[in-house]
């Protein structure tokens, strides 16, 4: 459980993502304050803005009062994460199972990087509330 809930956090995108329906110049303002992931536009007057949250909006003002305002609709999601990381949390779950798969005289059903389904409970030393330690 340990190991996926660590996965998860180095594999996830650190902005929230914030939506607001806005009319034409709220839109403008958004434009210029804003990381917009993605605008939908309902009519010429109302859209649905998705955008990310926690950021510098002073800031973000300043660098994007010469931006194009009007070309919102080729905007690409920027994701921040370390896949690298996350991939190599995994990775190293799935070879901690090898010492739990590979024990004489057990068939496992179903293993994962946190959990196995086994035909027989597991030696004693290898269970218990320690920090790596199988749970029951």
């Amino acid at each position: 459980m340990q190991l996926n809930q660590f996965y998860s956090y180095l594999g996830r995108k650190h902005n929230i993502i914030l939506t607001k329906n806005v009319n034409s110049t709220e839109l403008q303002e958004l434009l210029l304050t804003r990381i917009i992931s993605k605008i939908i536009e309902f009519n010429n007057e109302t859209f649905v803005v998705l955008m990310e949250g926690n950021l510098n909006f002073d800031l973000l003002k300043n660098i994007n009062y010469n931006i194009d305002k009007l070309n919102y609709k080729n905007i690409e999601s920027k994701i921040k994460s370390n896949v690298a990381i996350a991939s190599a949390v995994t990775a190293y779950g799935h070879i901690e199972m090898i010492k739990y798969k590979t024990l004489p005289g057990i068939n496992v059903y179903y293993s994962d990087t946190d959990s196995l389904f086994i035909d027989k409970p597991l030696p004693n030393n290898m269970v218990g509330d320690d920090l790596g330690k199988m749970k029951n």
